[in-house]
Protein backbone atom coordinates (compact mmCIF):
# COMPACT_ATOMS: atom_id res chain seq x y z
CA UNK A 1 0.00 0.00 0.00
CA UNK A 2 1.46 3.06 -1.02
CA UNK A 3 1.10 6.11 1.40
CA UNK A 4 2.38 9.70 0.72
CA UNK A 5 2.12 13.50 2.45
CA UNK A 6 3.24 16.36 0.92
CA UNK A 7 2.57 18.80 3.60
CA UNK A 8 0.24 21.10 1.68
CA UNK A 9 -2.76 20.35 3.84
CA UNK A 10 -2.83 23.36 6.03
CA UNK A 11 -1.91 26.84 6.09
CA UNK A 12 1.40 28.77 6.66
CA UNK A 13 2.62 28.46 10.09
CA UNK A 14 -0.22 25.77 11.34
CA UNK A 15 1.45 23.02 14.15
CA UNK A 16 2.14 20.20 12.33
CA UNK A 17 -0.40 17.12 14.37
CA UNK A 18 -1.42 13.70 13.46
CA UNK A 19 -4.89 14.78 13.56
CA UNK A 20 -4.24 17.20 10.95
CA UNK A 21 -1.63 16.56 8.39
CA UNK A 22 -3.59 14.54 6.37
CA UNK A 23 -6.14 15.89 3.91
CA UNK A 24 -4.85 18.02 1.31
CA UNK A 25 -1.67 16.99 2.32
CA UNK A 26 -2.51 13.12 1.57
CA UNK A 27 -2.36 10.16 4.27
CA UNK A 28 -1.84 11.21 7.26
CA UNK A 29 0.26 10.32 10.06
CA UNK A 30 -0.13 8.56 12.57
CA UNK A 31 1.93 10.43 15.18
CA UNK A 32 3.15 13.26 16.39
CA UNK A 33 6.21 15.39 18.39
CA UNK A 34 7.75 13.98 21.16
CA UNK A 35 10.10 16.66 23.60
CA UNK A 36 9.62 19.52 22.83
CA UNK A 37 11.03 20.35 18.89
CA UNK A 38 8.29 22.98 16.91
CA UNK A 39 7.21 21.91 14.02
CA UNK A 40 5.19 23.93 11.59
CA UNK A 41 3.55 23.85 8.06
CA UNK A 42 5.96 26.39 6.53
CA UNK A 43 6.02 28.08 2.82
CA UNK A 44 9.40 28.96 3.35
CA UNK A 45 10.88 26.10 1.60
CA UNK A 46 9.46 23.32 -0.96
CA UNK A 47 10.49 20.13 -2.86
CA UNK A 48 7.16 20.26 -4.55
CA UNK A 49 4.54 22.27 -4.05
CA UNK A 50 4.42 25.09 -1.92
CA UNK A 51 5.14 23.92 1.49
CA UNK A 52 6.92 21.67 3.50
CA UNK A 53 7.39 21.08 7.67
CA UNK A 54 9.46 22.92 9.10
CA UNK A 55 11.39 21.46 11.99
CA UNK A 56 13.57 23.40 14.99
CA UNK A 57 14.73 21.56 17.31
CA UNK A 58 15.89 22.40 20.78
CA UNK A 59 18.27 20.41 22.88
CA UNK A 60 17.25 16.44 23.36
CA UNK A 61 14.12 17.49 21.40
CA UNK A 62 12.66 14.70 18.36
CA UNK A 63 9.84 14.34 16.63
CA UNK A 64 8.39 10.96 15.12
CA UNK A 65 6.20 10.54 11.86
CA UNK A 66 5.15 7.41 10.96
CA UNK A 67 2.67 5.22 8.95
CA UNK A 68 2.14 1.57 10.09
CA UNK A 69 0.24 -0.22 7.00
CA UNK A 70 -0.34 -3.36 7.07
CA UNK A 71 2.79 -5.91 8.08
CA UNK A 72 5.38 -6.99 5.36
CA UNK A 73 8.50 -8.53 4.43
CA UNK A 74 9.32 -5.94 2.18
CA UNK A 75 8.94 -1.72 1.96
CA UNK A 76 10.06 1.53 0.63
CA UNK A 77 10.45 4.87 2.38
CA UNK A 78 11.05 8.37 0.71
CA UNK A 79 11.82 11.62 1.73
CA UNK A 80 13.09 14.87 1.27
CA UNK A 81 15.05 16.97 3.65
CA UNK A 82 16.84 20.37 3.00
CA UNK A 83 19.23 21.10 6.11
CA UNK A 84 20.76 24.58 7.13
CA UNK A 85 23.00 23.11 9.12
CA UNK A 86 24.67 19.54 10.24
CA UNK A 87 23.79 17.88 13.40
CA UNK A 88 26.21 17.47 16.29
CA UNK A 89 26.49 13.72 15.97
CA UNK A 90 24.69 11.04 13.71
CA UNK A 91 21.18 11.85 13.26
CA UNK A 92 18.50 9.68 12.30
CA UNK A 93 15.98 10.81 10.15
CA UNK A 94 14.38 8.14 7.69
CA UNK A 95 14.02 4.69 9.19
CA UNK A 96 11.89 1.25 8.27
CA UNK A 97 11.26 -0.26 11.73
CA UNK A 98 9.55 -3.21 13.14
CA UNK A 99 6.84 -1.83 15.43
CA UNK A 100 8.70 -1.41 18.44
CA UNK A 101 10.74 1.48 16.28
CA UNK A 102 13.57 -0.53 15.97
CA UNK A 103 15.15 0.70 13.05
CA UNK A 104 15.76 -1.94 10.41
CA UNK A 105 17.16 0.29 8.05
CA UNK A 106 17.97 3.48 8.41
CA UNK A 107 19.21 6.59 7.10
CA UNK A 108 21.20 9.06 9.46
CA UNK A 109 24.00 12.38 8.81
CA UNK A 110 26.34 13.29 10.91
CA UNK A 111 28.65 15.94 11.97
CA UNK A 112 30.26 15.92 8.52
CA UNK A 113 27.64 16.06 6.37
CA UNK A 114 27.95 12.10 5.56
CA UNK A 115 25.11 9.55 4.72
CA UNK A 116 25.40 7.24 7.47
CA UNK A 117 23.17 4.09 6.04
CA UNK A 118 22.40 1.23 9.20
CA UNK A 119 20.95 -1.89 9.55
CA UNK A 120 19.31 -3.11 12.60
CA UNK A 121 21.01 -2.58 15.60
CA UNK A 122 22.78 0.23 14.16
CA UNK A 123 25.60 -1.90 12.66
CA UNK A 124 27.07 0.12 9.61
CA UNK A 125 26.34 -1.28 6.09
CA UNK A 126 27.81 1.76 4.16
CA UNK A 127 28.96 5.81 4.49
CA UNK A 128 29.46 8.39 2.03
CA UNK A 129 31.86 10.86 1.32
CA UNK A 130 31.95 14.10 4.27
CA UNK A 131 29.87 16.80 2.64
CA UNK A 132 28.00 14.67 1.04
CA UNK A 133 24.62 16.24 1.58
CA UNK A 134 24.63 19.46 1.29
CA UNK A 135 23.29 22.48 3.01
CA UNK A 136 20.63 24.65 1.71
CA UNK A 137 19.27 21.91 -0.76
CA UNK A 138 16.71 19.85 -1.11
CA UNK A 139 17.83 16.13 -0.99
CA UNK A 140 15.86 13.81 -1.80
CA UNK A 141 16.27 10.09 0.37
CA UNK A 142 15.14 6.32 -0.79
CA UNK A 143 15.13 3.10 1.35
CA UNK A 144 14.24 -0.29 0.25
CA UNK A 145 14.73 -3.27 2.26
CA UNK A 146 13.70 -7.15 2.36
CA UNK A 147 13.29 -9.17 5.81
CA UNK A 148 15.79 -12.08 6.00
CA UNK A 149 15.31 -15.47 6.84
CA UNK A 150 18.26 -15.47 9.37
CA UNK A 151 20.14 -11.99 10.52
CA UNK A 152 22.70 -12.05 7.70
CA UNK A 153 20.62 -12.92 4.79
CA UNK A 154 18.32 -9.92 4.78
CA UNK A 155 18.66 -6.56 2.13
CA UNK A 156 19.21 -3.09 2.04
CA UNK A 157 19.25 -0.51 -0.43
CA UNK A 158 19.17 2.79 -0.26
CA UNK A 159 20.43 6.30 -2.64
CA UNK A 160 20.19 10.48 -1.71
CA UNK A 161 19.44 12.80 -5.30
CA UNK A 162 19.45 16.32 -5.60
CA UNK A 163 15.37 16.98 -5.93
CA UNK A 164 13.54 14.76 -8.14
CA UNK A 165 16.31 13.84 -10.14
CA UNK A 166 16.13 10.39 -11.18
CA UNK A 167 20.15 9.93 -11.03
CA UNK A 168 21.22 9.19 -7.46
CA UNK A 169 24.64 10.65 -6.62
CA UNK A 170 25.20 8.22 -3.91
CA UNK A 171 24.03 4.54 -3.55
CA UNK A 172 24.63 1.54 -1.31
CA UNK A 173 23.23 -2.30 -1.68
CA UNK A 174 23.73 -4.65 0.90
CA UNK A 175 23.01 -7.77 -1.52
CA UNK A 176 21.73 -10.26 0.69
CA UNK A 177 24.16 -10.02 3.51
CA UNK A 178 22.42 -7.93 6.14
CA UNK A 179 20.30 -7.83 9.03
CA UNK A 180 16.96 -6.48 8.41
CA UNK A 181 15.21 -8.47 10.97
CA UNK A 182 13.49 -11.66 10.82
CA UNK A 183 10.23 -9.51 11.65
CA UNK A 184 7.99 -7.87 9.31
CA UNK A 185 7.87 -4.31 8.88
CA UNK A 186 5.28 -2.29 9.91
CA UNK A 187 6.37 1.54 10.51
CA UNK A 188 7.65 4.10 8.44
CA UNK A 189 9.54 6.77 10.54
CA UNK A 190 10.59 10.63 8.87
CA UNK A 191 11.84 12.99 11.49
CA UNK A 192 14.22 13.78 14.16
CA UNK A 193 14.40 10.16 15.43
CA UNK A 194 17.16 10.55 17.88
CA UNK A 195 16.39 12.66 20.57
CA UNK A 196 20.14 13.56 21.79
CA UNK A 197 22.27 15.32 18.84
CA UNK A 198 21.70 18.95 18.18
CA UNK A 199 20.47 20.07 15.07
CA UNK A 200 19.60 23.33 13.13
CA UNK A 201 16.15 24.03 11.83
CA UNK A 202 16.14 21.94 8.88
CA UNK A 203 13.08 20.99 6.43
CA UNK A 204 11.05 17.57 4.81
CA UNK A 205 8.90 16.90 2.30
CA UNK A 206 7.03 14.64 -0.09
CA UNK A 207 7.17 11.76 2.39
CA UNK A 208 5.80 8.39 1.32
CA UNK A 209 5.95 5.06 2.30
CA UNK A 210 5.24 1.45 0.62
CA UNK A 211 4.85 -1.81 2.40
CA UNK A 212 4.54 -3.88 -0.71
CA UNK A 213 7.55 -2.44 -2.48
CA UNK A 214 10.06 -4.10 -4.58
CA UNK A 215 12.19 -1.34 -5.56
CA UNK A 216 12.86 2.51 -4.64
CA UNK A 217 9.25 4.49 -4.74
CA UNK A 218 9.87 6.97 -8.29
CA UNK A 219 10.29 10.15 -7.53
CA UNK A 220 7.67 13.20 -8.08
CA UNK A 221 7.51 14.76 -11.22
CA UNK A 222 5.75 16.06 -14.36
CA UNK A 223 8.61 15.45 -16.46
CA UNK A 224 7.50 12.71 -18.81
CA UNK A 225 11.05 12.32 -19.97
CA UNK A 226 12.81 12.32 -16.40
CA UNK A 227 9.70 9.30 -15.53
CA UNK A 228 10.57 7.98 -18.61
CA UNK A 229 14.63 7.47 -17.70
CA UNK A 230 13.46 5.86 -14.51
CA UNK A 231 11.37 3.56 -15.65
Amino acid sequence: MALKNTAEGQPNGTTLTAGNSGGGSGDAFLAGSTGTLTRTYSNEQAMNGAQSYKLVPTTSSSLILYYAPTASTSGALQGGIYLTGYPTANQLVFAITISSGTPCAGISINANGAIVFTQRGGGLLNQSANGAVPLNTWVRFDICAFTGATTSNGRAMAQASLGNSPNPFWYYDSGTTANTSTTTFDHYRFGKLDDVPDIATFYIDDLAADNAASNFIPPTTTNATVWLLNS
